[in-house]
């Protein structure tokens, strides 16, 4: 891992950074931990999610929305409790994700329920739900990871999305609109343009349809040149567009990478190691001040082996 550039959420010091040219997360020298735990090997700052929570708060604090933190970014147990114990809520796409944010102590009532190709035991469960709109934006960011555009698989048109609407459906009340146009935005126009066919999209509906979720896509400064927008340049952006609409509205809002502070491992990081070759799935530790403590062991070549069925 190389040292890490500020994230968007918040100015402090960068947690990991070079001390007497070694590599430490906070006070903590790199060296050590792999020389414990062996490599590669998860280090997170302990204080760096307490000011990227305090900081996503603050910056959206005038909009007081339900921050759902993405646990597709890592569902880590001690991790989610972290989230959970600061009020956050969680943005779940599976049962398996919410037994994971419920185990570490949240309430399904601050969890999002999104995304597509629900079991049957999943589609059980009796759910408010949003609407996914394809707005058809495209922000410039990496193909890969744009998912608003007229190319994409994420959401409906909003023509058909309002035909739906209309509808009645087992275990679902539909309430509301969800965008999601991508990760790493480099500008707020696109998340705006996205906002607004979302407001376009309520306005027509009942006064009942009273739900926005706004997604993530906050993006994270991995490069030292250029600069992206901060959180609360989005907050205030997407705040001036909220003021005009003719009713307040539950506002739900799902930061992933830009709370974890993962930099260069991806938006993902933990959640995208596998047995691939067959290699054990690496170790976790969390870091704080001086001290650090294992939130994950490493995989043994036994665990590799724990789920065949042996004749």
């Amino acid at each position: 891992m190389f040292p890490a550039q500020r994230t968007s959420c918040s100015n402090e010091r960068p947690p990991f950074r070079y001390h007497h040219n070694r590599l430490h997360c906070e006070s903590v020298a790199l060296e050590q931990l792999t020389t414990e735990y062996g490599t590669p090997l998860y280090v997170y700052s302990a204080e760096s999610l307490r000011a990227n929570i305090v900081a996503m708060q603050a910056a959206f604090a005038a909009l007081q929305p339900l921050i759902c933190f993405a646990v597709k970014a890592n569902d880590n147990l001690v991790i989610l409790r972290t989230f959970a114990a600061a009020r956050l809520g969680f943005d779940v796409v599976s049962g398996g994700e919410l037994h994971r944010a419920q185990l570490a102590g949240a309430q399904p009532g601050r969890c999002a329920f999104a995304g597509a190709g629900k079991t049957d035991a999943e589609s059980r469960r009796k759910q408010r739900v949003p609407l996914r709109l394809n707005p058809g934006v495209t922000p410039d960011t990496h193909r890969y990871i744009v998912t608003g555009s007229a190319e994409s698989k994420f959401g409906l048109p909003p023509e058909d999305a309002r035909r739906l609407a209309d509808a009645q459906w087992p275990n679902l009340v539909l309430r509301g609109a969800h965008i999601h146009i991508g990760s790493e935005l480099p500008e707020t126009a696109p998340l705006l343009t996205a906002l607004d066919c979302a407001l376009e999209f309520l306005e027509a509906l009942p006064a009942n349809w009273d739900t926005l979720d706004i997604g993530g896509g906050f993006p994270v400064q991995y490069r030292p040149e250029g600069s992206m927008p901060t959180v609360p340049e989005f907050a205030k952006a997407i705040a001036a567009r909220l003021q005009a609409f003719p009713r307040r509205l539950r506002l739900i809002v799902e930061p992933g990478r830009s709370l974890l502070a993962v930099m260069d491992v991806g938006a993902y990081g933990y959640s995208m190691t596998s047995h691939y070759n067959a290699h054990p799935r690496p170790a976790e530790v969390l870091v704080k001040g001086d001290s650090y403590r294992l939130i994950r062991r490493r995989e043994s070549y036994a665990d590799l082996n724990a789920a065949d069925v042996r004749e």
